[in-house]
Parts: structure tokens; sequence; C-alpha cells
């Protein structure tokens, strides 16, 4: 299905709408999932949320405790098991390796994305500063 029309029947669900998305060419999390053709991943006001078509997950920004690059080959020896952790590598690495966004979400989870640029990052720092102010009003009231 077309991401515009997966888009349009996720606002009519989650009645809300969508202020970004983007397709990422590659997934992968802590709880297993793997998909090297990717998924949807958009903004409805300050949670993030995951669709494929076989799974959905969400995270509001103030779960997310790090970002930081690391390369495509850790994320998948460490989500299928084969290291204990994944460190960020050297800039030097990301010449001839892939390198992917890695989150680490509270409760040690981890989700990895193939991304370009920094946009997310951005979007994260933005919708992080609302869900915070939103906080703080409603402990005001």
């Amino acid at each position: 299905m077309e991401d515009e029309k997966v888009l349009s029947i996720l606002e009519k669900k989650y009645g809300g709408k969508i202020s970004w998305s983007k397709r990422c060419s590659f997934y992968a999390d802590s709880l297993g999932h793997v998909r090297e053709d990717g998924v949807l991943l958009y903004l409805t006001d300050v949670t993030f949320r995951i669709w494929c078509e076989d799974f959905e997950f969400s995270f509001a920004s103030l779960d997310v405790l790090y970002t930081d690059f690391v390369l495509k080959t850790d994320a998948i020896d460490f989500v299928t098991g084969k290291i204990p952790k994944v460190h960020r590598a050297s800039p030097f690495k990301f010449i001839t390796t892939p390198r992917i966004l890695c989150l680490e979400l509270e409760g040690k989870k981890f989700l990895f994305f193939e991304m370009k640029g920094q946009e997310f990052r951005q979007l994260l720092s933005i919708a992080q500063a609302k869900q915070k102010y939103s906080h703080t009003v409603s402990d005001r009231n």
C-alpha cells in the first residue's frame, strides 16, 4: 500500500494530524523485529509511531534517552544476540559501512533506523520541548 494511503488510514485511526513521516529503508529493534524492506516512521503531536504491515509500535518523545549513529552490521548483531552491546562507531568506519540511527528508550529498548540527515533528531528535540512544556503547564494547574 502506498504511504499516502497508509497515512490517511492512520490519521483516522488515531484521530490526529500526522505532522511528519519518513520511509526508513531499514529497521530493527531489541524486541526482535528486523525489516530490511523498512518501515514507515511518523509523528502525531509528541508521539512517534512505527508502522509496518505486520506490527505497530509507538513511543513518546521523552521516552528517548539517547540517540547516536551506529554501524548497521553492529545493530543487526545486537538484535540477533550475537553481541551484548552496540557501541557508537568511529566516523571513519562510516565511510565504508552504512550507518543507522540508534535510539535508546526507557526500559532498555533499542530502535535502529536507516535514514539520511539530522531531520529526525531535530524533530525529536522539538517534540521533547513541547512535551516538557505540556507537563510543566499541567503541573501548574
